[in-house]
């Protein structure tokens, strides 16, 4: 941001012959302007951080920059394992309604957690990815403490205490308000930032996932998540059976479901482009 910039916002000329600036408005290209700043992509830090070690000429420091640029890039980047079938540092959109896959949606974000959260996404290389998990009472649940984000294998865990202790009738009521660990891969295709601050977003729903591993809470939530491919997709990729069954063909046998799960998902995630038609919002450009 120029020094000419920050005067032409904050000029407060009476001078008949410019323009007056409505002070809200005032107000948000300055906030326009900061954000550009905040949320520059990790390309264009890179771009600076190479013209500053050309000067410097220092190899290590050189090195060492480039680690800490590549992890930054890779904690706020979410991005398909090809090999695993995991996406790594998902973050997670927390609200009181369902999503589903092959749905269409336009979203209203307002809340600050997710401007920023959507703010930080949109600051990467396509593709922008999120997740959708459903929390009853949606932020002011989280707020309360009522529905803490919770991994499949917590849940795991909690359900066979339960069990040990036959309490399920109080348990299927407390189930009902705690927070899904099952959701829904969306896809951001197109935006436009308002000139009240908040964000509408057109996203589309692609793929179901669980939460695997719990990264952070705040200020926002994000997750290591497993993509779970529709059980037809993955049986057809299956070998037919060749051998009896004993504790190696078991073995063996699991090993063949999770490489068909790894080609099930890279198939699905292949056809994307091709499934979803990519749509605009109805609205005039930033």
């Amino acid at each position: 941001m120029t020094t000419l910039q920050m005067a032409k916002i904050f000029d407060n000329s009476d001078n008949d012959d410019e323009e007056k600036i409505d002070p809200e408005r005032k107000r948000m290209e300055m906030v326009r302007m900061i954000q550009k700043t905040f949320y520059q992509s990790p390309s264009s830090v890179q771009s600076v951080n190479d013209t500053n070690a050309e000067k410097t000429n220092d190899d290590d420091d050189d090195d060492d920059m480039e680690q800490q640029q590549q992890q930054q890039q890779d904690n706020i980047h979410s991005k398909l394992d090809p090999s695993t079938g995991a996406m790594h540092n998902l973050p997670l959109w927390r609200v009181n309604w369902v999503e589903t896959p092959g749905r269409a949606n336009c979203l209203n974000v307002h809340e600050l957690q997710y401007t920023h959260m959507f703010e930080t996404i949109l600051s990467n290389p396509q593709p922008w990815y999120f997740g959708h998990l459903y929390t009853p009472g949606g932020s002011k649940g989280i707020q309360k403490g009522t529905c803490d984000l919770k991994s499949w294998r917590d849940k795991v865990r909690i359900d066979d205490d339960d069990d040990d202790d036959g309490e399920r009738e109080e348990d299927d009521k407390e189930e009902e308000d705690e927070s899904k660990v099952i959701g829904t891969l969306l896809r951001i295709t197109d935006f436009r930032r308002l000139e009240d601050g908040r964000l509408m977003i057109l996203v589309h729903g692609l793929e179901r996932f669980v939460v695997d591993t719990i990264k952070q809470d705040v200020p926002y939530a994000t997750a290591d998540v497993q993509i779970l491919p529709d059980i037809d997709i993955t049986s057809s990729f299956l070998l037919p059976p060749k051998h009896k069954k004993d504790e190696n063909t078991i073995r063996q046998k699991e090993q063949e479901w999770k490489q068909a799960r790894r080609n099930a998902i890279f198939h699905s995630f292949y056809y994307h482009e091709y499934e979803n038609k990519r749509m605009e919002l109805p609205l005039p450009a930033d």
